[in-house]
């Protein structure tokens, strides 16, 4: 559920402020099959963990398959804005958006120890939005700035999230086009192997993405 209200305290000013509730998942459901485990010499043993049995490609062919059902309850959302108008010829907004990531639950089995993970690890995240369009007669420039923190409490400075973008358009009457460059950038630690001693790899992930569209009145 969605709740919030935008408030015009001015011609030229006005404010906003929403709530977005926890989503409920209440069926998530997650399959798995191992359809064929040739392993050295064609004798590999596969352990399937919800009930310890231990099987094998010689076993008369048979492949084991697992299916499990659970419910997620996601962060809830907390966004307060703001606008400025400056007439027909442009507006500035800003948006801050926070989220707690430590009221995340998983349940409908025994999740204690991810639970507490979300409680340890996670924490609240904080996030802002800018953005300004002008219009000089069929002429649009827009430009924009996001920031968004990583939910991990050990997360660096540079694992959050920055970006910018900037756009035009113009208006021939009967149809539109429009053209948005953007780039955020951000970095990320990768782990090759689990259970070993060995150092994560350092990601620089950078993505860049240009669009251009075009509307037709009819």
């Amino acid at each position: 559920m969605n709740l919030g209200f935008i408030y015009k305290a001015h011609q030229n000013f006005r404010f906003g402020l929403s709530y977005q509730t926890p989503t409920m998942f209440t069926e998530v459901l997650e399959e798995s099959n191992i359809l064929d485990n040739d392993g050295f010499m064609g004798d590999v043993e596969v352990l399937v963990s919800n009930n310890s049995i231990i099987y094998d490609n010689t076993s008369g062919g048979y492949y084991p398959s697992q299916r499990f059902v659970f419910r997620l309850k996601t962060p809830s959302k907390l966004t307060a804005s703001a606008a400025i108008i400056f007439g027909k010829k442009g507006l500035l907004s800003i948006d801050y958006v926070n989220k707690n990531y430590q009221n995340m639950k998983l349940s409908n089995a025994d999740f204690s120890e991810e639970n507490q993970f979300f409680q340890n690890e996670l924490r609240k995240t904080h996030a802002l939005n800018i953005g300004s369009e002008w219009r000089l007669e069929r002429l649009s420039l827009r430009g924009g700035y996001n920031f968004e923190q990583r939910p991990y409490k050990t997360a660096l400075d540079s694992d959050n999230i920055v970006g910018h973008s900037f756009g035009g358009g113009y208006n021939f009457g009967n149809f539109k086009l429009d053209f948005a460059y953007s780039n955020n950038n951000r970095t990320a630690s990768y782990n090759f192997y689990t259970g070993y001693n060995i150092n994560s790899a350092n990601l620089s992930i950078d993505n860049k993405m240009f669009t251009t569209t075009i509307s037709i009145s009819l």
